[in-house]
């Protein structure tokens, strides 16, 4: 069993736990079943606390909403203990993932060792309720990976993550709409080719990476939306369109693909 993650899910795990680093750091993966195992490509941080249940119920239940509306699926969780050397699983991380492992049967938990976080990738996996073993990296080729790594420790300090503890000590902060966004020229082992367009009226930004429609919020930069629209598109181009409310997409073969902003629907 192999989990593979993407680039911005590694970075928010990781940003999560060097801010609390003194107190056990927990979040839930979103993904899906990639060729070779799990892909995950985003994280939902829950909190810096070890979780209470009726707390971590809400949480959940609020994560489930959120992956109808993303087209998302829970496919495991991250844990973090408070102590420097501990790299044990425990119990509690094992509930979370065993409770995620009745939806999708591959779930995963994967362990950040603070010992070599921000030196390594510092990452270790296991299934929730066996000790059967589990490969966990980057979507991306090694030399990608060691880019990756130092570029994430740039991050810390400079970008805030919010889970849902912060959240709780303040309802105006939004835990489940965030993007780490690494910067510069680094790519997946994909080499994927980035394409972005603004609206006329500047009110929302569309990116697409990889096969992954991304709209966001044209102040603020906030994730509103994201579609999986297939690796395998070939897109050349992106654009809004000025007489309806959707956007278009240009492939490699000259045909057009377009997505409903009303209907939050793909067309060919």
């Amino acid at each position: 069993m192999a989990v593979a993650l993407e680039l911005g899910a590694y970075a928010k795990m990781v940003v999560h736990a060097v801010k609390h680093k003194y107190r056990p750091v927990c979040g839930v993966l979103l993904g899906n079943d990639g060729s070779g195992g799990t892909v995950v490509k985003d994280c939902v941080p829950l909190f810096h606390n070890y979780p209470v249940g009726p707390m971590l119920e809400l949480a959940m239940m609020q994560i489930d909403e959120f992956c109808k509306e993303s087209k998302s699926t829970m496919v495991g969780c991250y844990w973090a203990n408070e102590r420097l050397n501990d790299t044990e699983v425990p119990q509690v991380a094992r509930r979370l993932g065993s409770q995620i492992a009745k939806y999708y049967k591959n779930a995963s938990i994967i362990l950040i060792n603070n010992e070599f976080l921000l030196r390594d990738l510092a990452l270790s996996a296991s299934c929730p309720q066996s000790k059967g073993e589990v490969s966990v990296s980057l979507n991306s080729d090694r030399r990608d990976q060691e880019a990756v790594i130092r570029r994430v420790a740039k991050l810390v300090g400079s970008t805030d993550i919010v889970d849902f503890d912060d959240h709780l000590a303040n309802v105006n902060k939004d835990w489940l709409h965030q993007d780490v966004q690494l910067g510069g020229e680094i790519k997946s082992g994909k080499d994927q080719k980035c394409l972005s367009a603004k609206s006329a009226d500047g009110t929302l930004i569309a990116e697409l990476s990889g096969g992954r429609l991304i709209l966001r919020d044209g102040d603020s930069g906030a994730v509103l939306h994201t579609e999986e629209l297939g690796g395998s598109l070939g897109a050349t181009g992106l654009d809004f369109s000025v007489e309806k409310p959707v956007v278009c997409i240009k492939t490699a073969d000259g045909s057009q693909v377009t997505f409903d902003l009303d209907t939050k629907s793909v067309c060919t």
